[in-house]
């Protein structure tokens, strides 16, 4: 009897299809596209000239993913494309960028990142990136910063010095695959879609 089971289990084994590691990973799509408000109204929130060290996205290196290294075009998807002439013909969103890239969902720690350093005439410089990891779930970090240009001085306050607008989205949001998130400021904000490929 005991022969027979250390048959059988040996005939189950031999018969169980190999796992390819490749096949255990989950891919992922993601599309982003990032859009600057025209109609965006300044409020009074002002950063001082030069920020602390640790709130500069830029400055946030050391914390930064590994880039991605390779992006797919976003005129390819129909349904990035459809979603980038809605926004531009409603006239009141300027499109900054579309990217589209194909990843693992890997931990935080290893999940790269999509890195922007756009200089965009009349506003100025869009920096910082955009990561999509797993943890116990799907996750997006979008993280940045969109600073006019030459940080034209808003105000003057005796006791805090100069100040200057920055406009900044830092947020880490959990996710569901197939639906559009939106991280919003008053003066931009960033589109993400996320679907298992």
């Amino acid at each position: 009897m005991l022969n027979l089971i250390r048959l059988l289990v040996l005939c189950l084994v031999i018969a169980a299809p190999t796992v390819n590691a490749e096949d255990t990973e989950r891919r992922y799509e993601i599309e982003t596209i990032i859009v600057r408000a025209l109609n965006h109204v300044e409020g009074n929130e002002l950063w001082p000239l030069e920020p602390p060290a640790e709130l500069r996205v830029s400055a946030r290196a050391e914390n930064r993913p590994n880039p991605i290294q390779r992006y797919l075009s976003p005129k390819d998807d129909a349904s990035l494309a459809s979603i980038s002439q809605k926004i531009a013909e409603s006239g009141d969103y300027e499109i900054l960028e579309s990217r589209r890239w194909v990843q693992v969902a890997d931990a935080r720690s290893q999940s790269p990142a999509a890195e922007f350093k756009l200089q965009v005439d009349a506003i100025g410089v869009l920096e910082g990136y955009i990561q999509f990891y797993m943890s116990r779930f799907l996750h997006v970090d979008v993280s940045l910063d969109l600073i006019p240009p030459n940080h034209p001085q808003s105000s003057t306050d005796p006791e805090t010095g100069p100040r200057f607008a920055v406009y900044r989205i830092d947020e880490d949001r959990r996710i569901k695959s197939e639906t559009w998130y939106y991280f919003d400021h008053p003066a931009f904000g960033v589109l993400v879609y996320v679907k298992p490929v």
